[in-house]
């Protein structure tokens, strides 16, 4: 009885492990995949091409809204619904704000929208266990390249909605490896500089997330998807977040400070 036992319980930790590795090179692979591809195309150059050539006239009296960053906009199926607005998503997986600031003018600017909505930084911060002799730079980098953008879009006449950083949620068995909890700290850190920039007069506003998506430092259970990335039902709160923004906006108003 006790040598089955023990042949089963050895069965059992070889099925972990196979089960971990197989984890483990999934994740490998689809990082090794990501950073490949941006060696490829670092500012994203071909991802838009088509879509930018081929966009419609917004048309009279219709507000041209872009929503801009990384993956966590790219999945935002669904976008927050406003009367009046065309709503074009340009948001592109994996891009830190240096590579966002490459493609700025390109899929931003020149697409002369009245409003940006703009969600970035995470992938930034999760680079921080990584290059940890680099932390401040990175943070200083990220916040740096934020502001800039954000002038940017502004010295175009563009109405920016600064989303704060969304949270990180529990860390998946194939991140572990390369995960530190710095990144929550990181993100808070920048979310604090973005609430405490007096934008007033530049018809930008920063909307918090935080009270909506956060639970302290973390994504919200019933929010969550993964460790970077919320759900449909998260994605469903943003857009009662952002909505009544957006139609201040448009309308001419302004929005939260």
């Amino acid at each position: 009885m006790i040598r089955k036992l023990s042949i089963f319980a050895v069965f059992l930790v070889l099925l972990g492990s196979i089960g971990l590795n197989v984890a483990l090179y999934r994740f490998a692979e689809a990082q090794y995949r990501e950073v490949r591809q941006v060696r490829l195309d670092p500012s994203s150059e071909r991802r838009f091409v088509a879509a930018n050539a081929a966009l419609e006239p917004a048309g009279d009296g219709v507000a041209r809204v872009v929503f801009f960053g990384d993956s966590r906009i790219a999945l935002w199926d669904d976008l927050p619904q406003s009367p009046g607005t065309q709503l074009v998503n340009r948001g592109r997986g994996g891009e830190t704000t240096q590579q966002m600031l490459l493609r700025l003018e390109r899929d931003v600017i020149d697409l002369a929208p009245d409003v940006v909505v703009l969600q970035a930084g995470v992938n930034d911060l999760t680079t921080l266990p990584l290059f940890p002799h680099r932390a401040a730079e990175i943070i200083e980098n990220c916040r740096k390249n934020l502001d800039a953008m954000i002038a940017r879009m502004q010295a175009a006449r563009i109405r920016v909605v600064v989303m704060t950083i969304l949270p990180a949620g529990t860390v998946t068995l194939g991140r572990r490896p390369m995960w530190s909890e710095t990144t929550r700290d990181a993100i808070d850190q920048i979310n604090r500089a973005l609430r405490s920039t007096d934008r007033s007069g530049t018809g930008s506003v920063v909307v918090d997330c935080d009270p909506v998506i956060a639970r302290g430092q973390w994504i919200k259970p019933d929010y969550e998807r993964d460790t970077v990335h919320i759900n449909a039902r998260g994605y469903e709160a943003l857009n009662a977040l952002i909505e009544p923004v957006l139609a201040r906006l448009v309308a001419g108003g302004s929005g939260p400070g």
